[in-house]
């Protein structure tokens, strides 16, 4: 750019070409029609993503095992292709549920990392998304404009194992807080609040028992059953995480959010 602001054109650059290689140990990613993963002493090249699927962005877990792409498929959801570069296998891919791509990715562990859809006005049903990449598990933030984030911080620790580090939900009963003793409660993908069946029984004073695949919450002469093959509840390390709201009505309780950051009342 001159002085008077005209622009000219210095080196003319062919990108049809263009070629990038990553190295892990003995092993070189390239990205060619598709990325491929190269052993560098048994020459063996394998293919990790489809074919023609652009690959938008690449990121890489803080202990460097676990390679995320970020494929965007001719047709459909973007997808998340987890790769371990260790074990030199594809671990699962993982389809985002909003078709704005990816921003501000932020690993919060080796395993679990957070991302903002991009908008440009940022409406309220979308919202951050979290991701544990070796379970499969996709969580969401909710949060308001009066929110502050940064208030708040989730440290993992040897004893619990988060799959989301999503802002906790409060859940209120009796003016006593319910107890999380193991991942407190988050939204799923399908923005329904989830949290600990037993740990929300626990704080109800609410019997609960296993028959079959039904999950019994019971409270004076009424009943909830949670069926654990349904595709909103989520059982993970023994642990049953249900919609919280369905269990409250039938239960004849009154179920209130807040009117202020992540708060939930029962009476």
């Amino acid at each position: 750019m001159d002085q008077q602001r005209h622009l000219s054109e210095i080196k003319k650059i062919d990108t049809s070409g263009e070629r990038w290689k990553i190295q892990f140990g003995d092993y070189i990613l390239e990205r060619q029609q598709r990325l491929y993963m190269t052993n560098q002493k048994t020459k063996q090249k394998i293919a990790i993503t489809p074919q023609n699927s652009y690959v938008r962005a690449l990121h890489l877990s803080p202990d460097r095992r676990y390679l995320v792409s970020e494929l965007w498929p001719s047709q459909g959801k973007p997808i998340y292709s987890v790769y371990d570069t260790v074990a030199q296998k594809k671990i699962r891919n993982i389809e985002l549920p909003y078709t704005q791509y990816p921003t501000d990715v932020t690993w919060h562990s080796n395993t679990v990392f957070e991302y903002t859809p991009f908008t440009s006005s940022r409406p309220d049903y979308i919202k951050d998304v979290h991701i544990d990449i070796l379970k499969g598990i996709v969580t969401k933030e909710d949060r308001r404009a009066f929110d502050s984030p940064e208030e708040y911080v989730i440290i993992p620790n040897s004893i619990h194992n988060y799959f989301t580090y999503a802002r906790p939900w409060k859940i209120i009963y009796k003016d006593k807080s319910v107890l999380h003793t193991n991942q407190p409660a988050f939204l799923g993908m399908n923005d329904l609040l989830l949290c600990s069946v037993k740990d929300l029984a626990t704080a109800l004073g609410a019997g609960i028992r296993l028959e079959g695949r039904q999950v019994i919450v019971s409270l004076k002469n009424k009943q909830a059953s949670v069926d654990l093959d349904n595709k909103d509840v989520l059982v993970q390390g023994g642990v049953v995480y249900a919609p919280l709201k369905a269990i409250v009505l039938k239960l004849g309780l009154h179920y209130t959010r807040g009117e202020e950051g992540n708060l939930i009342v029962i009476k």
